[in-house]
């Protein structure tokens, strides 16, 4: 006999009564071995449940094998596959016995019955197949076996619960995002299926095609998302008077209904990417509560109805990529409420469409992205010549002064496109110019000042940014020709967040750094680093791009000496290995860290700073990436317990088997103090440079020496102030560590900065390699050992599983608990994680369940929320870590594997069965077999 089964749990006290398996399968091999059973076993084990089936394809004896009495035993859960001819094995029948036992004396024993093509009506009646099984039972088994097996068939199906009338949202997908093709015939359902779900509220149906009438659709419909519906208009039978949310993305409709339908409750219509619907709904007075009509990529839809005026309370209009739409009806203008109004990508509209906006009173957020303003088409298609500028003037002065947002994206937009009469937009928070042509910020800009958000993405033309006012949020990323931003005052910089990315030319960003030639060097500079015999040089240097976050083989420009100033430091890249000026303090071993003592000084002398100068190279197996944060310098005066930690913008990659010097001066007047000890380190990223040699200078000078205007603007200088001089609250990582640099958020990067923050004197930097790939393998070696330990801890799998006769007095008693993540620390701190997981999960539950009970109420946000909630993959896997344990509680269901989308159902009783009939494949499930049978497309 040969029994299949995932591997089962490490039992290392071999006792028969630890539980070894998640799941024992029941079922009559003839029946669905091949089939259904099959693909439940696989569901199973692909989610990381322990299964034991019983495999054995020879004739069974009469006597239940001890090896199954043992398996039944040291299960968590049997699911019971009943199928026509289950009630004519005899073997079936006495298995089922054996179970039900184990379910009278533990109380923990889950039984999860699945009715494959039969009705639970069947089992409790005998009728049917079962009846003809049991007349022949009658004749050659005794009496008393045959009543405890019709005893046993109507117990488990009572189990069944309240069937259909308690869905109130199903979710089916036929077409998992690894499914390339399908046969049509597999993907066909009965709308009968549906008819006995009164209680249906969501119905989200991804490429199922429905045959038959749909007059007898549950009424209480809410929710509506059918993507690729087959059918050229929506049937007019089909009973939608209570939906509020109406969803038919990539639809083949031609016009949305043949006639009119009167939807007194619906708030939003989304048909998008619907590319043969022609016309829009022939009446909108019928649907007087719409509140979003949402037409995306409808690329073949001429115009929107005329009766769209009557849409009192319509306050979102979204036509994105309408590119077969030249004049936006007029009477759009006569929405009063309208808010949103997105046209971008409809290329074609002409100059009336644009003019019409001037009455909008209410629209806030505008979306005109990729309408070239300087090219407007009349209804023939032929372009006048003659408007270009009129209608630039005709679309500025055509903005409402009530605008919140503005996105003017992908237009061929120059600075001398944007009047004066943009500043009128008093209201104006949001305004998008990505990939537009501005070359310079435009100086209408400065008089929007309630502006909070600018983007500046994509703008390959810009040069610079001078004088930016206050903003929020500043986004200038891929603009490859900027060189140089400023600020109105310090007070703008300190109140705003520019984000830089990609911007391969930028030398210069005000009170953050400078990049110049060595030429253009203040001498007092120069005079501290020693470096007159390279204001000639006509050497260049591979530098790094500032703000590149990339491979470094690829982000690097050749330039020549620079000088760069940041954070109070000035620094240079020389090639070679010839470093200029007196270094007391060397470490020729390669040693990482230098301590010293800082002497006391005469009360003449005054300490300016120090001079730190780092010989290294490429490593030999270079792989040139890091996290834009390849080498470090940091000081730390342990005397004050300050350290600061520093990581340059700009930096030099030396040449395949030369050598490179970093030299650079720390302002750091005030913080060293005589009789301080201070330690000095530097570190490379190991696989990308290799630190040779470095030292440290303490640079000193009399009080009496006079400092030239030239010299006195250098210690004033922005960019240049002492090291934390001003605000470095948000460079302070921990109390009194400093990090002026960027920190990236990868694992890898954490662990590469954690190893830096470590306090190094007087030794050398351990060799540090894949720190982050270091920390998994332990955290992996750390799981295995608790496996070992504790064989019952399954981090594969997921879930709360609860017995359907659970009583509700004794709570989770009954529950089988199955956590994500190795257990760590104490059992009392597991319990905590899992009952917080569960609080979260519960609250999500609630939360679906009160948007469907309260569709009427639907609104912006609810909405937005409910988008989330019911369409979402990862909030789904998220709230499939719990499941209520409580009878009274609701309950979601995601059905199918984590990476497949499959099926979603949600019940407003926590225990109670679903009930499904499909065509060719009608059971009823309890709502854990639903959890475990991730019901795939290949059953149908």
């Amino acid at each position: 006999m040969a029994l299949l089964r995932s591997a089962a749990f490490k039992d290392s006290n071999s006792s028969s009564q630890r539980c070894c398996y998640h799941v024992f399968l029941s079922f009559r091999g003839e029946d669905t071995r091949k089939t259904f059973t099959d693909h439940l076993y696989t569901a199973l084990v692909n989610a990381g449940f322990q299964t034991f089936r019983d495999n054995d394809e020879l004739e069974r004896g009469e006597d239940i094998k001890p090896e199954l009495e043992k398996a039944i035993r040291q299960s968590q859960t049997c699911v019971i596959v009943f199928s026509k001819e289950y009630a004519s094995s005899r073997y079936c029948l006495d298995e089922l016995l054996i179970i039900l036992e184990r379910k009278r004396t533990n109380r923990e024993f889950v039984v999860l019955p699945v009715f494959y093509d039969v009705d639970p009506s069947h089992l409790r009646k005998q009728t049917g197949s079962f009846a003809e099984a049991f007349s022949r039972h009658q004749s050659a088994q005794s009496s008393s076996k045959v009543s405890r097996w019709r005893a046993a068939l109507a117990q488990v199906a009572d189990l069944a619960g309240m069937g259909t009338q308690t869905i109130c949202g199903l979710v089916l997908n036929m077409f998992p995002a690894d499914t390339t093709s399908m046969n049509s015939d597999e993907m066909v359902f009965e709308t009968e299926a549906f008819t006995r779900m009164h209680k249906l509220k969501l119905l989200h149906l991804s490429h199922v095609q429905l045959n038959g009438s749909y007059a007898e659709f549950p009424t209480e419909l809410r929710w509506l998302c059918w993507h690729e519906f087959s059918l050229n208009s929506i049937p007019i039978n089909f009973p939608l008077e209570n939906l509020v949310v109406l969803e038919m993305h990539h639809s083949c409709l031609r016009q949305v209904w043949k006639g009119t339908k009167c939807l007194p409750s619906l708030k939003i219509l989304d048909l998008s990417h619907s590319h043969d619907l022609r016309e829009s709904v022939a009446d909108f007075s019928l649907f007087p509560n719409l509140e979003k009509l949402i037409l995306v990529d409808c690329r073949n839809l001429i115009d929107v109805h005329e009766s769209i005026e009557s849409l009192e309370k319509l306050v979102y209009l979204n036509m994105k990529d309408c590119k077969s739409i030249r004049m936006l009806n007029k009477n759009i203008g006569k929405l009063k409420l309208l808010k949103t109004l997105i046209i971008s990508g409809c290329s074609n509209l002409n100059e009336s469409s644009v003019d019409m906006m001037r009455n909008m009173e209410s629209l806030k957020v505008l979306e005109a992205d990729e309408i070239p303003v300087n090219q407007v088409l009349t209804a023939g298609g032929q372009l006048i010549e003659s408007w270009p500028a009129r209608s630039s003037y005709i679309f500025w002065t055509s903005l409402p002064c009530s605008l919140v947002s503005l996105s003017l994206s992908g237009r061929n937009l120059s600075n001398e496109d944007f009047p004066m009469e943009l500043g009128n937009l008093s209201s104006l928070e949001k305004l998008n110019l990505q990939s537009t042509s501005v070359c310079s910020l435009p100086s209408c800009i400065k008089g929007l000042k309630k502006l909070c958000e600018l983007n500046f993405g994509g703008c390959k033309s810009l040069k610079e940014l001078v004088g930016l006012p206050k903003v929020k949020h500043v986004f200038v990323t891929d603009c490859t020709s900027l060189e140089k931003v400023t600020y109105e005052s310090f007070s703008s910089y300190k109140n705003s967040l520019i984000l830089f990315r990609h911007n391969r030319s930028l030398v210069e960003a005000e009170y953050m750094f400078r990049l110049e030639p060595i030429g253009k060097v203040d001498t007092e500079m120069i005079n501290l680093l020693e470096l007159r015999n390279y204001l000639e040089s006509t050497a260049t240097i591979k530098m790094h791009v500032p703000f590149s976050y990339g491979k470094i083989s690829q982000d690097y420009e050749s330039r020549p000496i620079q000088g760069l100033y940041e954070y109070g430091i000035f620094s240079t890249f020389l090639q070679g290995n010839q470093v200029p000026g007196r270094f007391d303090h060397r470490s020729s071993d390669a040693g990482t860290s230098i301590s010293c003592r800082v002497p006391s000084l005469p009360p003449n002398y005054v300490i300016r700073g120090l001079n730190i100068f780092a010989v290294y190279a490429l490593s030999e197996h270079s792989s040139f990436y890091a996290f834009d944060n390849p080498l470090f310098k940091k000081v730390w005066n342990k005397s004050k317990s300050l350290k600061w930690i520093y990581n340059p913008q700009v930096y030099g990659i030396p040449r395949e088997g030369e050598d490179m010097v970093w030299l650079s001066h720390w302002k750091l007047e005030g913080e060293l103090l005589g009789g301080n000890e201070v330690v000095v380190s530097v570190f490379m990223q190991p696989g990308v440079f290799h630190l040779k040699e470095f030292g440290v200078q303490l640079v000193c000078e009399k009080h009496e020496n006079n400092i030239t205007s030239k010299q006195h603007n250098t210690w004033t200088d922005p960019y240049y102030p002492r090291v934390i001089r001003g605000d470095l609250s948000s460079r302070e990582a921990t109390e009194g560590t400093y990090w002026l640099c960027w920190r990236p958020h990868s694992p890898e990067a954490i662990a590469w900065f954690d190893y830096l923050d470590r306090d190094f004197d007087d030794h050398e930097l351990d060799t540090v390699t894949q720190l982050g790939e270091e920390q998994e393998e332990e955290e992996e070696e750390e799981e295995e050992k608790q496996l070992q330990d504790d064989p019952m801890l399954l981090p594969a799998a997921t879930g709360r599983l609860t017995s359907d006769s659970e009583d509700e007095n004794n709570g989770s008693k009954n529950d089988i608990e199955i956590s994500e993540s190795s257990k760590k620390g104490s059992q009392g701190n597991d319990n905590d994680v899992q009952s917080a997981a569960k609080d979260v999960a519960d609250e999500e539950l609630m939360q679906c369940l009160e948007i469907l009970n309260n569709m009427e109420e639907l609104d912006d946000d609810t909405y937005s929320k409910a988008l989330k909630l019911f369409h979402d993959d990862a909030t789904w896997r998220k709230l499939f870590v719990s499941m209520p344990d409580k009878r009274k509680k609701p309950f979601i269901l995601r059905l199918g594997s984590p990476t497949e989308t499959t099926h979603l159902v949600v019940s407003e009783a926590g225990m109670c069965s679903c009930w499904l009939r499909l065509p060719s494949f009608s059971f009823a499930l309890n709502p854990l077999a639903l959890s475990f049978l991730g019901y795939e497309r290949r059953l149908v």
